[in-house]
């Protein structure tokens, strides 16, 4: 942002971040990235990244099962400002060896070393907004 001494820590464009093994490859048909944070675009920052998943997704499933050495949050929320709890959407969220289905937005703790993934859209009715961070510097 600006050339001050905390405007650099104001991040208004999009970086691409680097593929993941377990990324698929989404068509902006699908996912509309928004913001993606970490130390290669702050100094000093962990990664954050948040998107907006469109209706109707094609692809049914997001990403493989996989890990990261550090803790993370998985966020969705529902677009209806009316009713913001209603995901307007049903997936499946694996997390260890447990399937859960996910009809309200939701914060998700994923705890360092715990596998999880994949995510299962079984529907989405509206666009729904999604984040996700990790105490980590880069995302893998």
């Amino acid at each position: 942002m600006s050339e001050t001494k905390y405007g650099k820590y104001i991040v208004t464009e999009l970086k691409q971040k680097e593929a993941a093994p377990w990324d698929p490859k989404i068509s902006l048909d699908e996912f509309v990235p928004a913001l993606f944070l970490d130390d290669s675009v702050v100094k000093g920052a962990f990664y954050v990244e948040c998107g907006w998943t469109l209706p109707p997704f094609a692809r049914e499933t997001r990403g493989e099962t996989h890990t990261h050495d550090y803790d993370e949050v998985i966020a969705f929320l529902g677009s209806n400002t009316e009713d913001p709890h209603n995901l307007c959407a049903e997936a499946e969220v694996k997390i260890g060896d447990e399937i859960h289905t996910v009809t309200r937005s939701c914060l998700i703790f994923v705890p360092r070393g715990t596998p999880h993934g994949p995510i299962v859209f079984k529907r989405i009715d509206r666009p729904l907004f999604h984040f996700t961070c990790g105490m980590s510097k880069k995302y893998f």
